[in-house]
Order: structure tokens, then C-alpha cells, then sequence
């Protein structure tokens, strides 16, 4: 087993040499986590061992502790009075990470249209976008859907608007001299 720069027969691996393994975990940056993993991986092959007869003590492995659970999470009463505040663009888009507990950076500003599945009622991240790299499908509460719909629904009209203008900007240059120009307002 290598623990530290040489590998090592379970008869010599002693609690000094596991604590300095762990104290080189912790110094590449490893998370208690990671390192508990690991650790549990040397119990096993302890525990192994000593059903067959191969040692016959074993060091004591203390795990380490895990960090303290996240905190700072909003009650749904909080989380209702903040989307009161929000655009209706960022109400839906907040309802979706407060929901299902989703990512804003990776998981939920990345979302397109063809992702969200008004009929079925779903969304979904692809795989390989998603923390785990499995893709997730997530079944809309009906105020969400509701929510995304309405925004669909201004999307489009926006889009329109855009063609149309685009279409009246090209009228106008093909009509005027050159150096004309059109201006989105």
C-alpha cells in the first residue's frame, strides 16, 4: 500500500505514518472527505487482513471531521418575500435553484429553451453538464411552469419585434443612400 512517496506492507504501516499521510493530503488540498475515503479504504484493508490471519494488530485509524453542513439557506417564507423583489426573468430562473437545490453557474444560467420541456413539464441538463456528469430531469412544480411559460410566451414576442424591426431596418437602408443606418430603440 503507498502511503507517502514508497509503498508499504500492512505490518509496517504504523498510526505515525498515517498521520503523516494525512498531513500531506492536507497540505495537496484535500478535503476531510476525500481523505476519510481513503482512510476507510486502509480500515477495510486492515480489517481484511485480520480475517485471514495476515496481521494480527492493527493501528488505530481516527477519521477526520467533516466540515459543518453548509448553512445560509432561506426558509421558503424568506425565499417568497425575495422573489417579490425579483424581475419576472430572475423569479423563475431563482425558483428553479431554491427548488431543486440546482447550481447558478454551471447548472442553471446555462439552460436554453430546448432544455425546458413546457408539455411534459420537465427540465433538463444535459450529461456531462451537471455536478456528477448524469444528466438530471427535473418535473416542474405547476406555479414554475406557469412561471416559464409566461416567460416563453415574452420571449417570442420579443423575437418578433426584433424581426420585424430588423426587416423595417433593411427597407430603409435599401431605400436611402449609404451611411444609413437603423437604430433598435
Amino acid at each position: 500500500m503507498a502511503l507517502g512517496p514508497r509503498h508499504h506492507t500492512l505490518t509496517e504501516i504504523t498510526v505515525d505514518l498515517i498521520d503523516e499521510f494525512v498531513a500531506a493530503r492536507e497540505k495537496a488540498g484535500a478535503s476531510n472527505g476525500e481523505i476519510n475515503g481513503e482512510l476507510a479504504i486502509l480500515k477495510c484493508a486492515f480489517t481484511l487482513a485480520a480475517q485471514a490471519h495476515k496481521v494480527h494488530a492493527r493501528p488505530h485509524i481516527e477519521m477526520l471531521r467533516r466540515r459543518r453542513p453548509r448553512s445560509g439557506f432561506f426558509e421558503h417564507a424568506e425565499f417568497r418575500r425575495l422573489c417579490k423583489h425579483l424581475l419576472a426573468d430572475l423569479e423563475a430562473l431563482a425558483r428553479i435553484c431554491y427548488v431543486n437545490g440546482w447550481r447558478w453557474k454551471s447548472e442553471v444560467r446555462p439552460l436554453a429553451w430546448n432544455q425546458i420541456g413546457l408539455r411534459r413539464g420537465t427540465i433538463t441538463i444535459e450529461p456531462g453538464k451537471a455536478k456528477g456528469r448524469e444528466p438530471r430531469i427535473f418535473v416542474m412544480t405547476p406555479h414554475l411552469k406557469k412561471l416559464l411559460k409566461a416567460r416563453w410566451k415574452a420571449t417570442a414576442a420579443v423575437k418578433e419585434r426584433t424581426r420585424k424591426i430588423a426587416r423595417s431596418c433593411s427597407t430603409v437602408r435599401a431605400s436611402r443612400s449609404s451611411g444609413t443606418f437603423c437604430a433598435l430603440v
